[in-house]
């Protein structure tokens, strides 16, 4: 099962990764923009932004 919460919140930076010590500098402006919904896989929805739904998507798309 693919772990849409996991990836979602270390793209989106609600679970940063300590080991980088920062904010993405030079992509953060690009996951920011619309607000879009997208299902974790328990079915619970997460409210985050349409770039970050739309990279989500693809990660999951392709490891299928």
């Amino acid at each position: 099962m693919f772990p849409v919460y996991r990836v979602l919140f270390r793209i989106d930076g609600r679970d940063p990764l300590v080991s980088h010590g920062s904010p993405m500098p030079i992509y953060g402006d690009f996951f920011e923009g619309e607000e879009a919904v997208i299902k974790a896989e328990t079915g619970q929805p997460i409210m985050t932004s349409k770039p970050v739904v739309d990279l989500v998507t693809y990660l999951q798309e392709i490891q299928e």
